[in-house]
């Protein structure tokens, strides 16, 4: 009897143990999922608010060469309105000069959009990068259920308290003769 209530408590131990291992690993998996959608929605708050600033920039700029293109017309209107001041070379060298003032501006503008493109993509390779290493950081592998290392555990228990029994001498009396 003492050896059926030792090796008894030996397979509890091996149950408990697998069991207890796999509930840890359903824990981990809903962690990991819970975390990796968190950071899917991360990333995409990141990706809409850097999209929503090239929106603004875009619209800031549409609104600069708007404000330029009225400038300009309005310089080619006031030229025109004193020409009969001017010969015509001079009249021609003020519209140069608006035409080139004007086309400088829009060279800028268009030079600083792209300067936005280019800070944009790295912006967004690093957002990328950044979140694919949380995704490899939070689904690292789940470690399988050691089913070996748990029956030499429930073995080893089983073991143990059959020695502790035997060494009490209480092989005997309740629990009957080894």
């Amino acid at each position: 009897m003492c050896s059926i209530l030792a090796y008894g408590l030996g397979a509890l131990q091996t149950i408990a143990t697998v069991k207890s291992q796999k509930i840890q690993q359903k824990m981990q998996e809903v962690q990991q999922e819970r975390a990796s959608k968190a950071e899917d929605n991360r990333f995409l708050a990141q990706i809409m608010s850097l999209r929503v600033k090239e929106k603004q920039e875009n619209e800031a700029a549409s609104q600069k060469l708007i404000a330029a293109q009225d400038k300009t017309m309005e310089a080619v209107s006031t030229a025109d309105a004193t020409d009969n001041g001017y010969d015509g070379n001079n009249l021609a060298a003020i519209y140069a000069d608006i035409e080139q003032a004007d086309a400088n501006y829009r060279s800028s503008v268009y030079r600083q959009l792209e300067f936005n493109d280019d800070q944009r993509f790295f912006e967004l390779d690093s957002a990328y990068q950044g979140s694919a290493n949380k995704q490899i950081a939070i689904n690292k592998p789940i470690a399988p259920v050691d089913y070996l290392g748990a029956a030499v555990q429930g073995v080893s228990t089983g073991l143990s308290t059959h020695a502790s029994i035997e060494q009490a001498g209480l092989s005997g009396g309740i629990f009957g003769t080894a």
